[in-house]
Parts: C-alpha cells; structure tokens; sequence
C-alpha cells in the first residue's frame, strides 16, 4: 500500500478514480465501438454498477469517494452506487443514512447493503485485507445490488 504525503495509507484506486472524473465517456464509448463489428449494445443500455465495500470508515472518507463520483457526467443517468457495509459495524446504518441524504440523488440509484455476520466460513472483520470484500462478501453484493431496480431506496 502507498503511503501519501501526510504520512496515511492511500489506495490507487482512489487515484485512479480521480483521474478518470472527467473522461467523455460517451465520446471514448463511440470511439472504441467504431472499430468493433456492431456487437455491442447501445450506449443507453450500458450502465455501471459500482460496490464499495466499507468497514468503519468515516463519512468524509466516503464522501471524497461518492463526490467524485457524482461529478461524473454520466452519474445519474448511468451509475447504480451501492455501499456495502458490514452488519459488524453498528455505526453503519447512520453514516449511510447522511450519505444518502448528500449524494442519493446524484446517481441513478443508490443502495446501503450490510453483509451479515452470520454466513458460515466468513472471516470476521479484524482478518480482512484492506484488498476488498471476500468471495462471499461479493456475492452478498451483487446480489442485493442487482435486485435493487433505478430509483428504488433500499435502506440499512
């Protein structure tokens, strides 16, 4: 892991987030289409399903990530936002509920989830890496998250 300036830990993908705030993603969608033989769907029915996994973090922390998502020019019409949290993590439903009051309508949907702590063979939280969500952690995640349809509010 990198360590920032101020001396705190940072992921790429923050980075890389930040990076790509910007990009014209309709332009660089048609761009690279041009060069396929027309099977690929169409620009309206592309949409991003975006998961972050979170374990205590703080709001503002949470925050910087959803801004810089919300400045996406394709926030609301293409970016379903679920935050995935852990059921271990009592001050989850809260920090969700002022997340969604500042950026729930700043994307086509956006979702709170709490992985249970009761699946069998789940590591508890203090064994995780700072690399994401286990396999089965993911797959609570999608799950609640593809089942959730635009524009419905799902709450902790």
């Amino acid at each position: 892991m990198a360590i920032a300036e101020h001396g705190h830990p940072y992921r790429p993908r923050y980075r890389a987030l930040k990076a790509t705030a910007h990009v014209d993603w309709r332009r660089r969608f048609d761009l690279e289409r041009g060069g396929l033989d027309g099977n690929v769907i169409e620009w309206d029915d592309v949409h991003h399903l975006i998961i972050i996994p979170t374990y205590k973090e703080s709001v503002d922390k949470l925050r910087a990530t959803l801004g810089k998502l919300a400045e996406s020019e394709v926030a609301l019409e293409k970016l379903l936002v679920v935050v995935a949290m852990e059921a271990a993590d009592e001050g989850a439903p809260e920090r969700f509920e002022i997340l969604q009051r500042e950026f729930g309508h700043s994307f086509l949907a956006m979702i709170g989830t709490r992985h249970p702590s009761d699946i069998p063979a789940k590591c508890a939280a203090s064994h995780r890496t700072r690399r994401g969500p286990r396999a089965s952690e993911a797959a609570v995640l999608r799950r609640d998250g593809l089942r959730t349809r635009p524009h419905d509010s799902h709450q902790l």
